[in-house]
């Protein structure tokens, strides 16, 4: 029985839909977009500036392309309320390999952040599940958990 509550709780977990595309490229064309991209430009360099971050151009170009990431998943779940996984589960991937740039952080480190934040998410939200037989939470926010975790490590979660 608790194997068949699992099965179900990871059915609903990669669900790849089809309806997600036309929402990705909505976003893509949405101003609000790019002003969200803008504001996450803007509240970063206000950090650097007020830390001293001294960063190389690879190491900002990474940084933009973590940002455009986030500013497409923040104008679709604003916009849907959902987190799409056409854009949440290459974010694993391409947050995990800019993490030496952006962070500083060893493969292993980062590894150890996505394992941890993804996986207490996912405890989270299997436990919510069991307990009350519904989803609360749904799976891109444990997949972008997964992926910020690998982008900050075990301390920056």
């Amino acid at each position: 029985m608790p194997t068949l509550l699992f099965m179900e709780f990871l059915k609903d977990f990669f669900a790849f839909d089809k309806d997600e595309r036309p929402l990705i490229r909505s976003a893509l064309f949405s101003k609000r977009t790019y002003l969200i991209f803008a504001g996450y430009i803007a509240l970063f360099i206000l950090y650097a500036f007020s830390t001293g971050l001294n960063l190389s151009t690879e190491q900002l170009a990474a940084w933009g392309g973590a940002f455009l990431l986030l500013s497409l998943l923040t104008e679709v779940d604003v916009k849907h309320f959902i987190l799409p996984d056409h854009i949440t589960v290459p974010m694993i991937l391409v947050l995990y390999l800019l993490s030496p740039l952006t962070s500083g952080l060893s493969s292993s480190e980062s590894l150890w952040g996505l394992s941890i934040g993804g996986g207490a998410f996912a405890l989270l939200a299997f436990t919510f599940f069991k307990v009350t037989g519904k989803h609360g939470m749904g799976g891109g926010d444990i997949k972008l958990m997964a992926a910020l975790g690998a982008w900050v490590g075990v301390a920056g979660i």
